[in-house]
């Protein structure tokens, strides 16, 4: 039998958290996401996209497993920035694939993962994250 966290929902429980996300206020995870933010140098086409990501982020608050779709249009996101700069600084055509465009972006330069400042507190958060996630399933 399906929980009835995975059906669909009524009017009533619509606006009801999932029970996988007692551990946070709507609040708290409107606030949480709105720190990521793209700069206006970034193509709109490329923003519009991310914030679709992030507003989903925020409906996974209801609905538990958005979470996976949530990561569709960031991970989108990353990868149409990343071409966009490649075929923007390169005599090359850009790789195919986010792996392939990532690698290129890293010997270039462009990303380096000592360059995260909030590196050490986002893996953090996602290690308590992950773990109690671990314990609500």
């Amino acid at each position: 039998m399906i929980d009835s966290a995975d059906q669909l929902r009524n009017t009533l429980s619509v606006r009801t958290a999932d029970f996988r996300m007692q551990h946070q206020t709507l609040e708290q995870r409107i606030d949480y996401i709105a720190q990521f933010v793209l700069g206006d140098q970034v193509p709109e086409e490329v923003r519009i996209h991310f914030e679709t990501g992030k507003n989903l982020f925020v409906y996974a608050w209801y609905v538990y497993r958005f979470h996976t779709v949530a990561e569709q249009p960031i991970l989108a996101s990353l990868e149409m920035a990343t071409r966009t700069r490649f075929e923007a600084q390169s005599q090359l055509a850009a790789p195919r694939g986010l792996s392939a465009l990532l690698r290129g972006a890293g010997a270039a330069g462009w990303i380096a993962n000592d360059r995260f400042r909030a590196r050490e507190r986002w893996a953090r958060e996602i290690a308590q994250q992950r773990h109690d996630y671990a314990e609500i399933d």
